[in-house]
């Protein structure tokens, strides 16, 4: 399934339940629809983070078989149909529709531009787009593949050097709002029922319901940092909702617990 088709899902998960809690009046329900109706795109967007980061895993691997199978003196694109009989994961798939365009009569250049496409990693459509300029206007392939390899392996070092850099920046996120998370906690529990001596509750000394308000809160909290997250892990603001949904059933967890 494709991203808009499962935005669709969700969103008739989201109007169906924002229509049930509006007719069982029970609106304190309505983080928990918003949080069900975001966990179907977050999903979406994990899973194929995922087999994009397989991909990018396995291309390096199968740029070297290429080589070594063109230095035996096979054409790139009869290398192509051969190789499709390997095993490369999640790479494996897009290899044999790249193989059987081939046998359809679909152009070389054409099967690769559409698998660098598909793939939705910037490594390899650069990676393929090298490949195409040598194989049309001619070169020496094998030292190209040959340096295709050794710069997307640089590249992966450096990510993954920018990745252990990262994870502190997310663990620190992740310590903030659980930092908030507790100030809120105790603002309910000690600083507001100090307060409210003589008064009655807390809600009555505000003026307004507490625990619906900590919920607002900490799920608006929940909603930025994920996002926040998301930029900072893989520079979109739409791969945070993950970090968002998971943040999201921690607030209502704690805010569920509070009313107890």
């Amino acid at each position: 399934m494709e991203l808009y088709e499962i935005a669709v899902v969700s969103a008739v998960i989201l109007a169906v339940g924002i229509a049930i809690i509006f007719f069982m009046k029970m609106m304190n329900l309505l983080p928990i629809v918003l949080i069900i109706s975001a966990i179907p795109i977050a999903l979406y967007l994990y899973l194929d983070y995922r087999k994009t980061k397989e991909i990018e895993k396995m291309f390096p691997y199968f740029i070297t078989d290429v080589t070594e199978v063109v230095r035996a003196g096979m054409p790139l694109t009869q290398a192509m149909k051969y190789l499709s009989k390997n095993e490369y994961g999640e790479l494996s798939k897009h290899i044999r529709k790249i193989s059987a365009k081939i046998d359809l009569g679909v152009p070389l250049s054409k099967a690769l531009t559409s698998f660098g496409e598909e793939s939705k990693s910037k490594i390899v459509k650069r990676a393929i787009a090298t490949i195409i300029k040598v194989e049309e206007y001619g070169g020496n392939l094998v030292n190209v593949l040959n340096n295709v390899v050794e710069s997307i392996r640089m590249i992966d070092k450096l990510k993954s050097e920018r990745e252990l850099l990262i994870y502190g920046s997310v663990t620190q996120c992740y310590v903030i709002f659980l930092i908030f998370l507790g100030i809120m906690v105790a603002m309910y529990k000690f600083l507001f029922p100090m307060l409210s001596m003589g008064v009655g509750s807390a809600e009555a000394l505000i003026g307004v319901d507490y625990t619906q308000l900590f919920t607002n809160l900490a799920l608006i909290q929940a909603l930025l940092s994920g996002i926040v997250i998301g930029k900072i892990t893989e520079g979109k603001l739409l791969s945070g909702l993950k970090h968002s949904v998971v943040l999201g059933i921690v607030s209502y967890a704690v805010a569920s617990l509070l009313a107890i």
